[in-house]
């Protein structure tokens, strides 16, 4: 009898045992299951500079869209511009407006310092999560000695509005050491569609030039929210440009 009850006892250990591993199994592979992947960064439609152009002129703003999804939700989004020659110069900026949001389409723009020299530099653009998990995008960057746009209005009394059918009111001061080569306007729908509209003047190498234009929107165009692009290129190829939001009313 004590040796059949010490093999049950052996048996009931044995089973705890077994099940207290399993236990431990479970709750491994649950913990392992939640890890959350770190940020995504689409490089495949990233815009760093108008056109995806890599480059920006000092004193202007640079243009960035980057459609981001992070499973641990946003945290912080940052860039970082640095001197390729190991001297030392650094621009960096963070944006915190955007924590706690899962799929983000980062439409931002930046200053550039009018300080900054022209030259090559690296760019780091970083996404961080609330798990401080980071992915970072980085590429090869020029600041170059481009146009500056240096007042705008855009629309009656600078509204950002206009009507289909009508003119759209322009009056921009550019300066560009490298002559205008052209100018162009894109206006673009917010909703993701397609609908796009664009024009371009071509001019013959002006190092100044009050920009006094109109534009006819198309009188089939959509009312709702889009967004203004107003791009100067010179002869040399640099390209500044002007971005903000626009309105189509009725």
């Amino acid at each position: 009898m004590k040796n059949l009850a010490n093999l049950r006892h052996n048996l009931a250990c044995i089973m705890l045992f077994i099940f207290g591993l399993t236990i431990n199994s479970c709750t491994s592979d649950d913990e392992d299951n939640n890890v959350l992947s770190a940020p995504v960064i689409n490089t495949e439609d990233i815009e760093i500079g108008h056109d995806n152009s890599h480059s920006a002129t000092p004193g202007t703003e640079l243009h960035l869209d980057v459609e981001i999804e992070a499973e641990g939700k946003i945290s912080t989004i940052a860039i970082e511009l640095h001197k390729e020659d190991g001297y030392g110069e650094e621009y960096e900026y963070e944006w915190t407006e955007f924590e706690g949001l899962l799929n983000l389409d980062f439409h931002e723009h930046y200053e550039i310092p009018a300080s900054a020299t022209i030259g090559e530099y690296h760019f780091h653009f970083v996404v961080t999560d609330m798990e401080g998990s980071q992915t970072s995008y980085e590429a090869d960057f020029n600041l170059v000695n481009g146009p500056v746009i240096v007042a705008t209005v855009i629309g009656e009394n600078n509204s950002h509005t206009g009507t289909p059918g009508e003119e759209l009111h322009m009056d921009v001061e550019i300066e560009a050491q490298g002559g205008i080569s052209t100018i162009e306007i894109e206006l673009h729908k917010e909703d993701g569609s397609d609908e796009e509209y664009e024009y371009e003047w071509t001019y013959s190498g002006e190092t100044a030039l009050d920009f006094h234009e109109h534009y006819e929107i198309p009188a089939n165009a959509s009312t709702g929210e889009y967004h203004f692009h107003f791009v100067v290129t010179d002869l040399l190829g640099n390209q500044t440009s002007y971005d903000a939001e626009f309105e189509i009313e009725n």
